[in-house]
């Protein structure tokens, strides 16, 4: 058995002592009960840590790839799409991001069309709320207008060229003849105003 004992003083006089007796017996049988809870507590947080870090840590490196692919996209790199098969939020962000390309895919081959002079592009609109495919597709029934417009304007002045008596000429800014009428050629005893 153990002894544990301390004096009590009450302003400086002696009052007597607090003792308390301890058996070894049931102090060693408590702490193992104490160093068992102790493990079990540990081994349970060190459980519950591991499946928190691996819920967490899984979904983060989801995010950082979907942040890395975003970022691709919005410096223009539309050459791959992201495979995350998932049917949580980073599943659905995947499969918007993918759409994303795919919209922004069609839209760089209609411009490129437009830029290689096909201007029969047409641009499907996702929904209502697509506004990037409605001002392209805006911007191409415009150009095509204006297409039309200047080949009539052309059609115009090269009727003019043709059938004008008048002398007409067209200079760039280095002073070389880039367009002459037929009366002009005639004038400069050229067989054709092209030449």
């Amino acid at each position: 058995m153990w002894d544990v004992s301390a004096p009590i003083y009450v302003n400086g006089v002696h009052w007597g002592a607090f003792r308390i007796g301890l058996s070894n017996e049931n102090l060693i049988h408590e702490t193992n009960k104490l160093r068992f809870w102790i493990f079990f507590v540990a081994l349970l947080i060190s459980l519950i840590m591991f499946i928190i870090s691996f819920l967490v840590t899984k979904p983060i490196e989801h995010i950082s790839t979907l942040s890395e692919f975003a970022e691709r996209i919005s410096k223009g790199d539309l050459s791959t799409k992201i495979s995350l098969n998932r049917p949580d939020e980073i599943g659905l962000l995947a499969d918007s991001l993918n759409m994303i390309i795919d919209s922004e895919q069609r839209l760089a081959l209609g411009a490129t069309n437009i830029a290689e002079g096909d201007f029969s592009t047409n641009i499907v609109e996702r929904s209502e709320k697509d506004v990037v495919s409605q001002a392209f597709s805006k911007m191409v029934q415009n150009l095509q207008k204006s297409i039309t417009a200047l080949n009539q304007e052309r059609g115009l002045l090269q009727t003019l060229l043709d059938n004008s008596v008048d002398m007409i000429y067209f200079k760039d800014l280095e002073s070389k003849f880039i367009r002459i009428s037929k009366s002009q050629a005639v004038r400069f005893g050229l067989e054709n105003a092209n030449d």
